[in-house]
Order: C-alpha cells, then sequence, then structure tokens
C-alpha cells in the first residue's frame, strides 16, 4: 500500500507541472503503478481523467489557420466547375493548394465548434469523434464532393470504436488529373494522451484492453511524423503508407497482454488493406444530421453553396 500511494503521489506531481519529457516521466510511472496494482491485486485509486494538464505522446496542439473566406469562395467556386465539368468522368481538378485551403477551413470551422464547449489547445476531445465527423463531412457533402463515413471498428474485430472519415478531390497537377484521397479525424488527439499509451495499460482493470492506439503508432519516426501532421492539421492525405499507419494503430490497440505477440501479424498488413475497408465498408450514415447542426450554428455551408442542397 505505501508503494502504492507514493507513485499515486509522485504521479499527480508529474501530471500537473510542465518538467522536460513529462510523457517520459509519466508513462514510467503509471507502468510501475499500474502493474504495481495488478500483482499485489490493489484496488486502482487512480482518477486518470482528473490528470491536468493533459500530456501527450506526440506534439499534437491544433494548428489555427485564418483562411480568408474570399480565397476560399474562389476555391469553391473553382472546384463546383470542375465538378460540372466531370459530370460524365473525370477531365478537370483544382489546384492541391486550392484543395488545401477548403480542408484547412473545413478543419478550422470543425475546432471553432468544438471550441464553444471545451480548450482544443489542451483537451483530448474524448468521446467527440462522432460529433467531429459530421462537422467535417456534412459541408464537404454539400461542396458535392465524394466522402466515406468510417468507424475503425470495422479495420478488424477488436480494433476501438472511433467514428472519422475520407473525402476526394479532383487535383490538376503537372498537367495530369486524378483524385486524391485525405483521411479527416479532428478528434484522433483523444488516442494519445499519456494516460492511454504506456506499457502499464496492459495490466489495466484485469487485462482486459491494451494501451490506445497512439502507443502503436508513436513506435516509429514514420508514425510519429504521421501523428504529428494529423494531430496538428486534422486531416492527412490518404497514401498506402498512411493508411498502414492509422490502420495497425486501431488494430493494435484492441490488443491485451495475453493477445500482444499478434501485433506482428498485424504490422505485416499493407495499406490497401485498410484503405479497401475505408472505400468499401462504410457505416451506413453520420450520427447527427445536418439540419440540426445548421440551426444550432454547429457548421457552416461552404461559400457559394446553397443552403438547401441535399446531402
Amino acid at each position: 500500500m505505501k508503494k502504492q500511494k507514493l507513485l499515486l503521489k509522485q504521479i499527480k506531481l508529474i501530471a500537473n507541472s510542465n518538467v522536460p519529457y513529462k510523457h517520459e516521466k509519466l508513462a514510467d510511472l503509471l507502468t510501475n503503478y499500474f502493474k504495481h496494482c495488478y500483482e499485489k491485486q490493489l484496488k486502482d485509486e487512480l482518477d486518470i481523467f482528473g490528470l491536468e494538464p493533459f500530456s501527450y505522446i506526440v506534439e499534437s496542439e491544433p494548428l489555427v489557420f485564418n483562411t480568408n473566406k474570399d480565397d476560399v469562395a474562389g476555391a469553391i467556386k473553382h472546384l463546383q466547375e470542375v465538378i460540372e465539368k466531370n459530370r460524365n468522368g473525370l477531365v478537370d481538378g483544382i489546384s492541391l493548394e486550392e484543395a488545401y485551403l477548403i480542408l484547412d477551413w473545413d478543419i478550422q470551422n470543425t475546432r471553432i465548434s468544438l471550441s464553444k464547449t471545451q480548450d482544443i489547445t489542451v483537451a483530448s476531445l474524448q468521446g467527440c469523434c462522432s460529433y467531429t465527423q459530421s462537422l467535417t463531412i456534412i459541408p464537404l457533402l454539400k461542396a458535392n464532393l465524394e466522402c466515406t463515413i468510417n468507424n475503425a471498428f470495422n479495420f478488424s474485430n477488436h480494433s476501438a470504436s472511433h467514428a472519422f472519415g475520407t473525402v476526394k478531390i479532383p487535383i490538376r497537377e503537372h498537367n495530369q488529373v486524378f483524385y486524391k484521397q485525405f483521411l479527416l479525424d479532428a478528434s484522433y488527439r483523444q488516442f494519445f494522451a499519456t494516460v492511454n499509451c504506456n506499457n502499464g495499460k496492459f495490466y489495466f482493470k484485469n487485462c482486459c484492453k491494451g494501451p490506445d492506439a497512439g502507443y502503436y503508432v508513436c513506435q516509429t519516426p514514420d508514425g510519429r511524423t504521421f501523428a504529428t501532421i494529423l494531430l496538428k492539421r486534422g486531416f492527412i492525405e490518404l497514401t498506402e503508407e498512411n493508411a498502414k499507419i492509422y490502420g495497425t494503430g486501431f488494430e493494435c490497440s484492441g490488443l491485451t497482454l495475453a493477445t500482444i505477440q499478434k501485433q506482428q501479424q498485424i504490422m505485416q498488413k499493407t495499406g490497401n488493406v485498410y484503405i479497401d475497408i475505408i472505400n468499401n465498408h462504410q457505416v451506413k450514415q453520420l450520427e447527427y444530421d445536418d439540419e440540426e447542426l445548421l440551426e444550432d450554428g454547429d457548421i457552416i455551408i461552404p461559400p457559394g453553396i446553397d443552403k438547401t442542397l441535399g446531402l
């Protein structure tokens, strides 16, 4: 009992400080704490949701974009002209710069809505994924873009449940025209909190669950780079490499102390496996109604798009 109380005291001390290498120090303490409670069969007395200020396994504070409304309106207008041209097949696209401008605008509006109830500079956004998914995807659907509506539980029968989506945008670049698909996840940060990204989580609550996706994603330099971009920007290009990092992270997060040996098998999967699931195994609909979100002022229709356009 003395060791448990000492660890609790140290955890709270580090959690409420801004010491260098905070994640590493806190993760070690949490690992020792959870493992000690399991081995000694002690009742867990740690309120993990009360550990503030929040600590994350990777730098993840959202970027703030002050997108110019006229520039966004111009990009949206060009997009609509391109979509009309492509009615009978892909013949034209917008620039990659315009695509990024539209997505930056969309994610920024999503974050403005989320900020009404919490400080998103520090909040993990746990439990906000379905709401965030709707905030992000509805404006893009209104702009006549092709989107997918997804949940990570489709990656495998033991993946965590998490709502996200993608959008396909016609791009013209270097005299070539093609569709580029982007992964949209503005609430991904909830899987990178130190309290859930440490080895001790394998011993948490009778070993019924292991660490969150961020624990696995950040095990490689490429994974950390991917996470940093997606966490800060809210979207990232859905390449085969990025799909592999994203998908395997969620699939591994379902592993326990008894099944951790399956990690190597999961990591052998290709990104195309997850891209196929994203495109062909969608959930039926968004959880939040577009008219309700419009009425509450939570979503903003893209400039130049008629509000009466259906989904």
